[in-house]
């Protein structure tokens, strides 16, 4: 348990300095808490956490939810799992990611997840580019999510199609 403790401060030092961080903002955390609370933003309500962001966002948000199609957009989980998720919820979980590794209102190592997770999904399934991180800087912040132990199935699959399909891996 110990080593496996070292290895994620390790990791995550590792991605700080990926993200231009000093690696002070990073907490430490394990392995099974960070996978639970990964899993815990998944299910939480996308207007909870993303109307917040800008003046505009609750409205963008509302609309985006209910104009769904087949499949509803109610948390996180639903955004990352959609066949067409909507560029501008994309952007907001982008930012979103952003802001909660600044505040330190999520791990810097689950937020770090939501944003490349929030880029390849753009890049693959609405063929546009949220970012200007260089795609090399971001074929190495994918690799270093996909290291991670913690992560879960889901959110693996997902991360290793919207990649491959961007073209980032």
């Amino acid at each position: 348990m110990q080593d496996e403790e070292h290895a994620t401060k390790h990791d995550a030092q590792s991605m700080a300095g990926l993200l231009g961080l000093s690696g002070h903002e990073l907490e430490t955390w394990s392995g099974h808490e960070l996978g639970s609370i990964l899993l815990h933003q998944l299910q939480t309500p996308l207007d909870r956490d993303l109307s917040a962001l800008t003046p505009d966002a609750g409205r963008t948000v509302s609309e985006l939810t209910l104009s769904g199609g087949d499949a509803a957009l109610l948390n996180f989980g639903d955004l990352v799992r959609h066949p067409r998720p909507p560029l501008q919820l994309l952007q907001l979980l982008k930012e979103y990611a952003k802001a909660t590794r600044a505040d330190g209102s999520l791990p810097a190592e689950v937020a770090t997840v939501l944003y490349h997770l929030s880029v390849a999904l753009a890049l693959s399934h609405c063929g546009q580019r949220i970012t200007d991180a260089p795609d090399a800087k971001l074929r190495a912040g994918i690799d270093w999510c996909l290291a991670q132990s913690w992560l879960d199935e889901g959110t693996r699959a997902t991360l290793i199609q919207s990649a491959a399909a961007a073209g980032l891996r």
